[in-house]
């Protein structure tokens, strides 16, 4: 196998000089074997060598630096300190410098130039630095004071949440942007609330700062989060149920698909003319009278339907898909409940509703989507790599050889750890917790499954669709390859149909085994 190259680390720039430690610990509400104080140190290590010295975008400022996810995904998973550091080498290859002016962005000098010596309280709600990219290192500055000052909580309380924090049309709106660019500032937010990391938490703020939101704004009423979603006529139901009315409604319908399609487009279409509304008026409809009462249920309904958008929308008689957009609904619902945590009801109330008008405008920017539970209930619920099994010794009970008994997770987080896209763990990650949660459900317990066809869900669903995500991206500590998620718009029929797309290879089964003639088995 050919190593990954490793790239130097960058000097940080004078700006940085006093920036804070890590404060980063094992997660409090993932429960995973690996975490030692060696890891511990590593993972600190690498995420302050990342935060003083690279940007939160990569090359040109457009892709998201993704290592904080990265690392502190694997060593929730387990990865030792040689893993961190050959993590850190192998990914900061992309990154571009902190200091703007070291590495222009695509805008070029001139914005660099046209920036104010800092951020401060006074204007950091500028028009001039929100959603200006090469703005980051001076918002980063301020919000590492700010979290010092306030701490976590009350840095989320008084930037995220207050009245001054949104502002109406003319607000600089930061919840809005922290679930823009298709939820990256939040899971960023998540990863430093679950983590304790103070450095993270201050970058998933000045990330937000940032972001532009001309893709997401219009999915919200003015004035949010302190005005009201529209009310609906129609009767509260579960998110699974919500869904199945999205699917319905013709209002809704996104139109024929564009082989010259872009995400960015796709967003803006989502919540033109009266969509907004219909999505308002839908998302109204979820039950958050009571909660805090509620918000384990809440969680769960969250879960489930995150799950079937992002490993349940392949159509069946096809070669699986897995949408890469779709991926981010599964990866960023992890970190409802670290977020939701420190928060009161009407702040609850208020991030999950703009978490779910989120994830239904990706939906219809990828097609809206059908679900397809009782495909994803015919996946393996032993999932496995194609290698040569081990041979167990005489007396062992069972083994190896034998995938139905097997823990099939020991293979897929062992696989997750070393995929090169740290979009694998991520989805592992989610997906071992929700079965850690529900993997006990019966068929016939999945709230709101009765409306997407899903009666025979249970709590097998993620294991199989572990496996799938595996199957789909290349189980790579078994020698396997990496391989592509899909980015096709999976929610229109058109995509499927497609010629010259190829299927995964390399599959633990048959049909994603197969290669399609024009897209069909």
């Amino acid at each position: 196998m050919t190593p990954h190259p490793r790239f130097p680390l960058l000097p940080s720039p004078a700006l940085a000089a006093a920036f804070p430690s890590s404060t980063a610990r094992a997660s409090s509400l993932f429960t995973f074997v690996g975490a030692t104080p060696d890891a511990t140190a590593a993972v600190r290590r690498v995420l302050e060598e990342n935060d003083r010295a690279y940007d939160i975008y990569m090359r040109l400022r457009f892709a998201h630096n993704h290592f904080p996810h990265s690392a502190l995904t694997r060593y929730a998973l387990g990865a030792p300190p040689a893993l961190l550091q050959a993590t850190w080498e192998a990914d900061r290859g992309p990154l571009v410098p902190l200091d703007p002016a070291a590495e222009p962005d695509r805008d070029g000098k001139d914005a660099v130039a046209s920036l104010p010596h800092a951020i401060t309280a006074a204007n950091w709600a500028s028009k001039t630095t929100l959603g200006v990219k090469p703005a980051y290192a001076l918002y980063l500055t301020f919000f590492h004071s700010e979290v010092a000052r306030l701490g976590p909580e009350g840095v989320v309380a008084q930037y995220l949440l207050s009245p001054e924090s949104a502002g109406g049309a003319d607000g600089p709106e930061l919840l809005i942007r922290l679930l823009a660019g298709v939820t990256h500032p939040f899971i960023h937010l998540g990863l430093g609330l679950e983590f304790g990391d103070r450095v993270v938490l201050a970058e998933a703020l000045a990330c937000a700062a940032v972001h532009s939101h001309e893709n997401n704004v219009g999915l919200f009423p003015a004035g949010w989060p302190h005005a009201p979603l529209p009310q609906s006529a129609e009767p509260n139901a579960p998110l699974l149920a919500l869904y199945a009315a999205l699917l319905a409604d013709p209002r809704l319908d996104p139109g024929p698909w564009d082989p010259e399609y872009n995400l960015s487009a796709g967003m803006r279409a989502a919540v033109a003319g009266e969509r907004a509304g219909v999505l308002q008026r839908l998302v109204a409809r979820w039950d958050l009278s009571d909660v805090d009462a509620a918000l384990p249920q809440l969680l769960e309904e969250a879960a489930w339907l995150a799950t079937l958008l992002a490993c349940g929308t392949s159509k069946p008689g096809y070669a699986t898909r897995i949408d890469f957009f779709l991926m981010h609904v599964l990866t960023s619902s992890l970190f409802l409940a670290p977020v939701l945590a420190p928060l009161g009801a009407t702040a609850r109330r208020a991030v999950l509703q703009s978490y779910v008008l989120t994830i239904f405008q990706i939906a219809l920017a990828r097609g809206r989507p059908r679900l397809y539970p009782a495909e994803s209930m015919s996946w393996t619920a032993a999932p496995a790599p194609k290698a040569a099994p081990a041979v167990p010794a005489p007396d062992a009970i069972g083994g190896p050889s034998s995938a139905a008994e097997q823990n099939p997770w020991l293979a897929i987080v062992a696989n997750a750890l070393v995929a090169k896209d740290s979009h694998v763990p991520k989805t592992i990650r989610a997906l071992l917790h929700y079965s850690q949660l529900y993997g006990g459900t019966p068929a016939g317990g999945v709230p709101g499954a009765g409306a997407v066809g899903g009666h025979m869900l249970d709590g097998t669903l993620f294991v199989r669709a572990a496996g799938r995500v595996m199957d789909a991206t290349g189980w790579q500590a078994a020698g396997e390859r990496e391989r592509n998620w899909d980015r096709s718009g999976l929610g229109w029929d058109a995509v499927w149909d497609k010629p010259g797309w190829q299927p995964p290879r390399g599959s633990t089964t048959g049909e994603t085994a197969a290669r399609p003639v024009d897209g069909k088995l």
